[in-house]
C-alpha cells in the first residue's frame, strides 16, 4: 500500500521523539504531515497501555523456542533486544514509559506578565497589547505567542450589559 511508511522512518519517529524532539520538528525533518507523527506516536502509547502486565511479564527460567515472538510469554529477554523496534514495543508492554513527557518552553510574554494583565483589565485587545509591547518595551516576540499567552490567562471580555 502506498499510504504506509517504511519501518525506517517510524524507527526514526520514536528515536527523534525519544531525543525530546517536538511533533512539529520531527515532521519536518523527516518530511511529513504533523499528523502522521502524532498519530504513530499515540499508537505506539496506546499498545503501550492495552498490554497487561501478566502478558508483558518475561520468565527468563522458561525454555524458549528458537521461532518464538518477541514479547510472547516464551520470550527471553535477549531476543528482545534483537530488534530495536521490538525491543521498543517491549518496553512499552513492559510497564515502563518509552518516551519522557515533552517539557513545556517557557512564554516570551512570561516577563511581561503584569503589563499584559494590566492591559487585559483596561479592555485592551491582544493585537493592541502586543504592539504596545514592542512600542514601549521592546518586545521582541511575535503576536501569536502574544495571543497565546492572552488565551492560556483564560481572561474573557464580560459580555456589555445594556439596558432595553
Amino acid at each position: 500500500m502506498a499510504n504506509q511508511l517504511k519501518m525506517a522512518k517510524i524507527d526514526a519517529i520514536f528515536a527523534l521523539h525519544q531525543r525530546q524532539w517536538s511533533i512539529r520538528r520531527i515532521a519536518k525533518e523527516l518530511d511529513l504531515h504533523r499528523d502522521t507523527v502524532a498519530r504513530h506516536l499515540a499508537a505506539c502509547k496506546q499498545q503501550a497501555k492495552q498490554a497487561t502486565p501478566e502478558e508483558a511479564r518475561v520468565d527468563s527460567k522458561q525454555a524458549t523456542p528458537e521461532g518464538a515472538p518477541i514479547g510472547s510469554k516464551q520470550a527471553t529477554p535477549d531476543q528482545a533486544s534483537l530488534g530495536s523496534k521490538q525491543a521498543t514495543l517491549t518496553e512499552a508492554s513492559l510497564g515502563s514509559e518509552p518516551f519522557p513527557p515533552a517539557r513545556a518552553q517557557a512564554s516570551l510574554c512570561e516577563p511581561w506578565r503584569q503589563v499584559i494583565l494590566d492591559k487585559l483589565q483596561l479592555g485592551l485587545t491582544a493585537q493592541r497589547i502586543y504592539q504596545d509591547l514592542v512600542t514601549e518595551h521592546g518586545f521582541a516576540g511575535r503576536y501569536p505567542s502574544v495571543r497565546r499567552f492572552v488565551r492560556r490567562l483564560g481572561h474573557q471580555q464580560p459580555l456589555p450589559f445594556r439596558r432595553l
